[in-house]
């Protein structure tokens, strides 16, 4: 029934048993890949802005402060050169933050899932990066 490795002396299990455990695993972590991508699509799909307001602050300060305040995870995506527009998220908080380039001026918006108020915490670290002379650190 098994075969008997001749320089260890252990029975191996069968061929087909390897690769049905192979393709098991494989077959498991593709589903999880999949359950994490459409996650996130819904999560961006559901996303409501609650905040939006413009400033003459330089992308660069803002997008430091609020990625230290708020605190956003991973970096700012660059989702077009021009206009510029960066994009941040927080997933564990499902927060995600736009920074536009309207002219000389600069638009941040703060989505969040079916534009549910901002926490305290949240619009605390907001004001803290729109107030005059503040920056990340």
């Amino acid at each position: 029934m098994f075969k008997v490795d001749a320089l260890e002396g252990q029975a191996r299990p069968p061929r087909w048993a390897m690769v049905s455990w192979t393709i098991l695993i494989l077959s498991l972590m593709l589903f999880l890949w999949w359950a994490g991508q459409e996650g996130r699509r819904r999560e961006e799909a559901n996303a409501r802005t609650v905040f939006s307001v413009q400033t003459d602050l330089t992308s660069h300060d803002l997008a430091d402060c609020l990625m230290h305040n708020l605190p956003l995870t991973g970096r700012w995506a660059v989702i077009s050169e021009a206009p510029e527009h960066m994009q941040g998220w927080n997933p564990a908080r499902h927060l995600r933050a736009d920074i536009d380039m309207i002219g000389e001026h600069r638009r941040l918006s703060i989505a969040t899932p079916l534009g549910r108020p901002l926490r305290d915490q949240e619009a605390k670290a907001l004001r803290q990066c729109l107030e005059p002379g503040q920056t990340a650190g």
